[in-house]
């Protein structure tokens, strides 16, 4: 059972980068199915394998705080002008967030021996996912204009290798993966298929999530840490230098890449994104909300109606928009809960690898945060794929230290207790 539960987790990692090829505007619900959706039904039934056989299962605070949000967009169905489409969207985020809590117990109820090899393993296919991105982008297959591997445009690829590079990251920096030369390859490939995609927000998310990090060990009140954070900072400068050689290469290799950075990054961009597409989304949200300003107008309900085409490119925005005053409200209590598991999960780290991911990945969770006001990230697999991670590291790390104060409260129950004879 134990090795069929790490390849049904692998799997699921690989199969949900294997996105549909259909073309933006015409995905109907069968064509946002990818094999990822339909294999999850396997981790669902293995969860319910476990449970009958007495494993202990578990639902952290945070899925259950994502209830309130879940509700609000099921209410704003009922006023929306499409409410079939409404209830779709909220089916999907449903089913999204059950996927998770399965992947959680499956990775809470591994021993430690199996969890180890699950996040290497998972590591390792990463690092090959990218390296093959990177081989059919730059020789095999050359495209024009960004990285997009198996997915239907380069937003969706940034957002799958922005996500997993973090996670990856957080896992070498707290020893969780060896920090051998075969996961550091493995993980600088997969910052290089990012940084190719030349996805402003992913790469925006993780920036920031490593500057954050630099910042949390610099103030730490331990000197380990703070060196550590120096040498984060050396390696970010290595790294970077490394990096722009690289891209340099690959801009000679693939004629439409100097085209896609110059397009993305130049001033006139940035204006006409200020100005023009995220104006566009500000302008929805508040049509949106002056439709309905507490229960919003519905999920899916926004593209052609209160922008010119499509939905509105921000999770805030969009929440805004879809769920109205109410779903912001219940969005910001379930971030709130996220952020109170990283803080305590985060504690006690000195000896604990699970809580030292744990902490990196609040500063790295912190700079997607960053990232999601210009993407919507609650239908994204590889968000919930990461909350997954976070919930049962989280719950791994308390259990340990229960075992902990349990076998220490055992050892002084074995001492001899000394014997009190009474007095003459």
């Amino acid at each position: 059972m134990r090795y069929i539960i790490l390849g049904a987790l692998l799997l699921y990692v690989f199969l949900s980068s294997r996105i549909t090829g259909a073309k933006a505007g015409e995905l109907s619900v069968t064509d946002r199915l990818i094999a990822a959706d339909v294999f999850a039904l396997v981790l669902i039934g293995l969860v319910l394998i476990l449970g009958f056989s007495g494993k202990r299962l578990k639902v952290h605070g945070v899925y259950w705080m994502f209830l309130p949000l879940l509700g609000l967009f099921l209410l704003s169905a009922i006023f929306a002008d499409k409410p079939d489409k409404a209830f779709t969207e909220t089916v999907i985020l449903l089913f999204s967030a059950c996927v998770s809590i399965a992947i959680a117990n499956l990775i809470y109820n591994l021993t430690e021996q199996d969890l180890k090899i699950f996040l290497k393993g998972y590591a390792l296919l990463l690092g090959v996912l990218s390296a093959y991105f990177l081989l059919d982008y730059m020789v095999l297959n050359v495209a024009w204009g960004g990285l997009k591997g198996t997915f239907r445009n380069t937003g969706q690829a940034g957002t799958f290798l922005g996500t997993h590079a973090a996670i990856c990251l957080a896992l070498s920096m707290s020893g969780l993966v060896p920090k051998n030369w075969i996961y550091n390859i493995c993980i600088g490939l997969l910052v290089l298929a990012l940084i190719l995609t030349v996805k402003r927000a992913a790469l925006i998310g993780l920036i920031s999530g490593v500057f954050f990090v630099m910042v949390f060990l610099l103030l730490s009140k331990s000197k380990t840490e703070k060196r550590i954070g120096v040498r984060i900072l050396v390696i970010t400068a290595l790294t970077i230098f490394v990096g722009s050689i690289l891209v340099q290469i690959a801009i000679e290799l693939v004629p439409g890449l100097a085209w896609r950075f110059e397009t993305k990054v130049n001033s006139d961009t940035v204006d006409d994104f200020a100005s023009g597409f995220f104006a566009e989304n500000v302008e929805g949200t508040l049509k949106a909300l002056d439709e309905n300003p507490f229960v919003g107008v519905g999920a899916g309900n926004v593209a052609g109606v209160y922008t010119a085409k499509y939905e509105i490119h921000s999770t805030y925005l969009g929440i805004l928009a879809t769920s109205g005053i109410l779903g912001a409200v219940a969005y910001l209590m379930f971030v709130l809960r996220c952020f109170i598991m990283l803080l305590n999960g985060g504690r006690n780290r000195a000896d604990d690898p699970y809580a030292k991911f744990i902490f990196y990945m609040l500063p790295m969770c912190m700079g997607m945060f960053i990232s999601w006001g210009y993407t919507y990230h609650l239908r994204k697999r590889s968000f919930w794929f990461m909350v997954a991670m976070l919930t049962a590291i989280y719950a791994i790390k308390r259990r340990r230290a229960a075992e902990v104060v349990a076998a220490q409260y055992y050892e002084m129950e074995q001492e001899p207790r000394p014997v009190i004879s009474a007095p003459a």
